[in-house]
């Protein structure tokens, strides 16, 4: 017989380190996105605003991070998972090629 509880934990945790996976690449789009404005930008409130919402950017990558390394050891978590988005979250936020 299965073990339902093991099931709905099992597709929980797949669910959460996956909207993880999907906020991080989120997270990575939007930093590009907005060191293109800053690269752009000629007024200083929004210059504030966007060097603001960069360092938010980075605190949630962090965030992220951090709970994942927590995660690590954990069995609540599919390990291969875990280490998937520990991968994800150690990359910097921009790359050369981007």
């Amino acid at each position: 017989m299965k073990d339902i509880r093991h099931t709905s934990t099992f597709n929980l945790s797949e669910s959460l380190i996956g909207s993880l996976c999907k906020e991080m690449d989120l997270i990575r789009n939007r930093y590009c996105q907005i060191l293109g404005s800053i690269t752009n930008c000629h007024d200083k409130g929004l210059l504030v605003r966007l060097y603001s919402e960069k360092n938010k950017l980075i605190s949630r990558k962090e965030e992220i991070f951090k709970a994942a390394r927590s995660w690590k050891n954990s069995n609540q978590f599919d390990q291969l998972s875990i280490e998937f988005l520990i991968e994800i979250t150690s990359r910097p936020l921009i790359t050369s090629n981007s």
